[in-house]
């Protein structure tokens, strides 16, 4: 079942807006003036070459990296001066590129840390719906679990903080085709909750298959925004992607092999 909705069918009040947002890392400029939004129960996709800026457009908004200028809103209040805890009581969640576990600790202790203080009674239940091989392996050290069961269990995040708006930084990179297909089913079950999400994605052709809008950025600025049925294939390839290509005619909608397809090997500050 697709998670994408008209558009026209969703709330008027934004669930993420990003006006003006610059970022830098030292005196190095990231972000540049990027405006972007995510309205209440929307999908949207955030794509670009490795290096555009889309992973530290992710962590400013999360507040993980401060923003040298703009503002941040989630669900009309203004967030741009408070830190990642308070954001995330907010009701924004962050699910990092690469898997944010806790190694050495058991997945039930995991899901614990996962479940934020205020979050009141703390139940595993709606995880464990999610994945229900973690209830299985609830006891198993999660270092020892497999690169798919450490996905989710990073994912678990978004259901156990009862966040409204999810951010996703390459839930599937690295992972076996049979994985990614369990990780989409779970982002297209949090969409159909109507949690708002916003999407960066190595497989290209299944973000924009779920999402209602898509942003392209390219060297920290969004160059294209709009409806995913406008945008071109080859243009995404050529302008976007550089040396690789967009899985063309791949039913499960791989990455390319080339660089610069954001496959998750070499890849850069993103």
């Amino acid at each position: 079942m697709s998670a994408k909705r008209d558009a026209r069918d969703a709330p008027g009040a934004a669930a993420l807006s990003i006006r003006g947002l610059r970022a830098r890392y030292g005196t190095v400029t990231v972000l540049r003036d990027v405006d972007l939004e995510v309205g209440a129960g929307q999908v949207v996709a955030l794509l670009g070459a490795n290096g555009a800026g889309k992973t530290t457009l992710m962590r400013t908004a999360a507040g993980v990296v401060s923003a040298a200028a703009g503002t941040v809103h989630v669900n009309g209040a203004d967030v741009t001066r408070l830190a990642p805890n308070q954001r995330a009581r907010r009701s924004l969640c962050l699910i990092p590129e690469g898997r944010g576990i806790f190694r050495n600790l058991t997945v039930e202790e995991n899901l614990r840390i996962n479940t934020p203080p205020w979050v009141k009674p703390v139940s595993f239940d709606s995880a464990y719906q999610a994945f229900p091989i973690l209830a299985e392996r609830r006891k198993q050290i999660a270092g020892t679990l497999s690169g798919g069961q450490q996905q989710m269990l990073a994912l678990t995040r978004a259901w156990l903080s009862q966040a409204s708006v999810v951010l996703v930084d390459e839930a599937s990179m690295g992972l076996a085709p049979v994985m990614v297909d369990v990780i989409f089913e779970a982002l297209h079950a949090l969409a159909a909750r109507g949690v708002s999400l916003l999407l960066v994605e190595q497989y290209v052709k299944r973000a924009l298959a779920m999402a209602d809008t898509v942003y392209l950025m390219k060297k920290g600025v969004v160059t294209r925004a709009g409806d995913p049925a406008t945008l071109e294939e080859s243009d995404l390839a050529a302008e976007y992607l550089s040396h690789g290509t967009v899985a063309a005619g791949n039913a499960r909608g791989e990455p390319g092999t080339g660089p610069g397809t954001g496959t998750g090997q070499g890849a850069g500050q993103g």
